[in-house]
């Protein structure tokens, strides 16, 4: 009798505990691109478990947080343009809030185009910040790091 209360109590802490922590649906990947000697793609890939989202960078801030890319300051390497988004874009608009939601489903790649000044390797560094939603709730927004180096004039070839 005492085993079985102990272990019922272990699988009800250990269920809570399962509960109260939310793995994160959305997983990220980074690729490099070469354009040309000096010029190249960066892709950071975001996969979205079904049937969460994740917001454009062009989302209204009233509704939700847009997913943003802080690059880190690297002396060898300049920003070309704007980050791009490659993806299935849905929008929904909300009257209530009177704005517009704009988000990805599935899979979304961020991309942008980096000149890189004197000899490789370089690395890439910064932070990428997103909320991951499904239907009207939201996990905690979620701040990822990333680090990605381009390794040789060969890259991605």
């Amino acid at each position: 009798m005492k085993k079985t209360i102990i272990f019922s109590f272990l699988c009800l802490l250990m269920s809570s505990l399962a509960i109260g922590r939310t793995a994160d649906p959305v997983k990220w990947d980074f690729s490099v691109k070469k354009i040309n000697n000096t010029t190249y793609e960066v892709n950071l890939i975001a996969t979205i478990e079904e049937p969460y989202h994740i917001y454009s960078q062009t989302t209204s801030t009233q509704a939700s947080t847009p997913t943003s890319v802080r690059w880190e300051e690297n002396r060898k390497v300049k920003l070309k343009g704007k980050l791009r988004e490659i993806g299935e874009l849905k929008t929904e608009y909300i009257e209530i809030i009177n704005a517009t939601l704009a988000y990805y489903e599935d899979k979304v790649s961020f991309v942008q185009v980096v000149k890189v000044k004197g000899n490789l390797p370089v690395t890439l560094r910064g932070k990428i910040n997103y909320t991951a939603c499904k239907d009207e709730q939201c996990l905690p927004e979620k701040t990822v790091e990333f680090k990605h180096e381009i390794l040789s004039a060969l890259e991605g070839k």
